[in-house]
């Protein structure tokens, strides 16, 4: 998201598509990432 953020209006949803954990040394998760979809509201255009 912080990468779109300028070219995008506001997001309306997020939806989580996969969330997973990077285990540490001692088997503790040390850091979560997540794959996600975002959704935004575009104008209708009528077709010519």
């Amino acid at each position: 998201m912080r990468g779109a953020k300028k070219e995008a209006p506001e997001p309306i949803a997020v939806e989580v598509v996969r969330l997973w954990g990077d285990l540490g040394g001692t088997s503790a998760v040390s850091l979560y990432r997540a794959s996600v979809k975002i959704a935004y509201r575009e104008e209708l255009r009528r077709p010519r």
